[in-house]
């Protein structure tokens, strides 16, 4: 068996697994992968494949749920605070700028930030949220 059709296999039972978890347990495998008959090393190698693929695409599906610096520029704009998930602090659109409110009740202009590297980390992050009041 070639890279390519075991690539191909491990596709087409990775597919069938989203749609159906159990398929591979119950039935080892679609018709569609059922045609290939396979030693049990490469099965179970397979079986570990199938598994981190699920956890990748379930990792995806996490990171669409989160909030881009994008996303939350427009709530600023639309008059809410954002925030990361450990900050006790926010920032906030007032005065045609960006205001940093910190967490010792400091609030700074993101033009007159101390550490420019620590800000554009921030802004690169993408587990933005909108602050709850």
């Amino acid at each position: 068996m070639t890279k390519a059709e075991a690539g191909e296999i491990l596709q087409k039972e990775y597919d069938c697994r989203l749609e159906d978890d159990d398929c591979f347990d119950r039935y080892g495998g679609c018709d569609g992968c059922k045609n290939f008959a396979l030693d049990d090393e490469l099965n179970e190698t397979m079986r570990i494949a199938i598994d981190t693929l699920k956890e990748v695409k379930d990792m995806d599906t996490k990171r669409t749920t989160e909030m881009s610096f994008r996303e939350a520029w427009f709530q600023m704009l639309n008059g809410k605070k954002i925030k990361r998930p450990l900050w006790s602090g926010y920032w906030a659109w007032e005065d045609g700028t960006i205001k940093m409110h910190c967490r010792d009740g400091q609030v700074i202009d993101i033009r007159q930030t101390d550490n420019v590297s620590y800000t554009f980390d921030n802004v690169a992050s993408r587990d933005w949220m909108v602050m709850e009041e």
